[in-house]
């Protein structure tokens, strides 16, 4: 059986982390606007974040380029999709998530307008946050509601197919920070 996710321990230091949010900060291209994210059927955002911070991939790829390359080996090799390279003017997200709006984003997937002819075919996350937090949970649904408690860790990363509905549930204390990446490919294939 194929997993419904992968897992990686912590890929960088508290210090990495730091310096990789902070080159964020200081060389972000633009604010996502939430009217473009995720919605309900009835036009709802599932998306309650602080705000997320989008920076084009050739800008952040020196700092995280050994992990995409992580995610794309098993998206290839042991999913068996087709991907594109990453595009150097595409995005990669940096969501944070704060305790004061009890932050969170609720039951989605992560897939293309069915106008394009690509499929998001898997989504990476790495958790950035630089300090402990609470609530903010990253749950998954796969024959059941799975709560992947190893992504609290600063540094761990995970990847699951695009089509899979997954949360974050409130952030009740502190702040959490992740990076995503979204990687397509030919549409079924």
């Amino acid at each position: 059986m194929i997993a419904s996710y992968y897992y990686w321990e912590p890929q960088f230091t508290k210090k990495e982390i730091h310096v990789i949010n902070k080159h964020i900060q200081n060389n972000f291209d633009q604010i996502e606007d939430i009217k473009l994210s995720a919605h309900s059927e009835k036009g709802k955002p599932l998306k309650n974040v602080n705000v997320t911070q989008l920076i084009r991939w050739h800008k952040i790829k020196h700092l995280v380029k050994k992990v995409y390359g992580f995610a794309d080996y098993v998206l290839t090799h042991d999913y068996g999709f087709l991907t594109y390279p990453y595009p150097e003017d595409k995005f990669v997200n940096l969501t944070t998530y704060t305790h004061q709006n009890k932050n969170d984003y609720k039951w989605h997937v992560d897939q293309s307008n069915s106008d394009n002819n690509f499929d998001i075919k898997g989504t990476l996350l790495i958790n950035m946050s630089e300090d402990e937090y609470e609530g903010g949970n990253f749950e998954i649904f796969h024959q059941g509601i799975k709560k992947v408690v190893e992504f609290s860790k600063p540094g761990s990363m995970i990847l699951f197919h695009g089509f899979m509905n997954h949360r974050v549930t409130p952030v009740t204390k502190g702040t959490r920070k992740t990076l995503a990446m979204f990687l397509s490919g030919p549409t079924w294939r």
